[in-house]
């Protein structure tokens, strides 16, 4: 389980990465999100079914959809996708079974892409 306190700690090693206003964790660089906050909606409940998870989820924008798609495969569980990131180079991430080095993994690659871009 990781915690949204250890997330702020690795992202806070991340120079030129800030933490947007609003009611919902986001971080970017660049002005584009690297990571944020992504509570499911009743539209993704209803597809996910029963491996919906119940806790904290969090996006994190990735390179492109075929690099999400081996996270999805290769972490199944924590990583995984919704109908609504279909055709978007974002995974999705159950912190409840998500552990410290895949999401510092994740963040560091979201973020080593987006401050070239």
């Amino acid at each position: 389980m990781v915690s949204w306190s250890e997330v702020e700690g690795i992202i806070a090693t991340f120079r030129t990465c800030v933490l947007v206003a609003g009611d919902r964790r986001e971080w970017c660089v660049n002005k584009k999100a690297i990571a944020w906050e992504r509570p499911l909606s009743q539209r993704d409940l209803k597809a996910l079914g029963d491996q919906a998870p119940k806790g904290e989820v969090m996006a994190v924008h990735l390179p492109d959809v075929m690099i999400r798609d081996a996270w999805v495969q290769t972490v199944p569980g924590p990583c995984f996708v919704s109908p609504h990131f279909a055709n978007y180079p974002a995974v999705l991430v159950d912190l409840e079974k998500a552990d410290l080095q895949l999401v510092t993994e994740l963040l560091n690659e979201s973020y080593e892409y987006l401050l070239t871009r």
